[in-house]
């Protein structure tokens, strides 16, 4: 991070909390290092914050901080925003790990007799022998597969479980499963056609 001087910073952060996009810009490029240095401190990953929300939750952060700030003679702006960022990102851990919590006794209160369940709404249509064997090595292909998330919607899908559900549970957006919806699509479909070639 290449410093400022003071009169520069502080004529940046002015114009920032007015309101020009350019000065806000700016003053986020600035403290960049500082909001990827928290990134990956805090362990994000898995079903709340990937790196594109910890970006959209840094500038909430720092739009809240200029408001905030009152001046040098309260301290340092950067010392001011490193404590709001830090902050943030304990309460976002905190929920991840609530989130994870939750999904996992979701997952594990169905995850057995989902594989049971779908292998045998499959045998209703008269799968045996070599068949279902071939459906075991396909379901324990995808799932090594499938990330947290998807792993979460797949298992609820075939439980008939509903996307506004899932949501729910998961403590995410129903674009988010929707979007996971896809994800298991593709990755089944991958799964299936290198099965093919075998």
């Amino acid at each position: 991070m290449v410093g400022w001087d003071r009169e520069t910073e502080d004529l940046v952060i002015n114009d920032a909390d007015t309101g020009d996009r350019q000065a806000f810009e700016r003053l986020f490029n600035q403290y960049q290092p500082l909001v990827v240095k928290y990134y990956y401190l805090l362990h994000f990953k898995g079903i709340l914050v990937d790196y594109d929300d910890w970006q959209q939750e840094s500038r909430i952060v720092l739009t809240e901080t200029l408001k905030r700030y009152h001046g040098r003679k309260f301290g340092e702006f950067g010392a001011y925003f490193k404590t709001n960022i830090r902050n943030r990102g304990f309460d976002l851990k905190r929920q991840q790990n609530a989130l994870k919590r939750r999904a996992t006794e979701f997952s594990e209160s169905i995850d057995d007799e989902s594989q049971n369940n779908l292998v045998d709404q499959l045998r209703a249509f008269g799968l045996t022998g070599s068949h279902q064997l071939n459906l075991q090595v396909y379901l324990t292909r995808l799932k090594a597969l499938l990330s947290p998330l998807e792993t979460f919607v797949w298992q609820g899908l075939i439980n008939g479980i509903s996307i506004a559900y899932l949501a729910y549970v998961g403590g995410v957006d129903e674009d988010r499963v929707t979007n996971a919806i896809n994800r298991c699509h593709i990755k089944a479909t991958r799964v299936f056609r290198a099965m093919q070639r075998e």
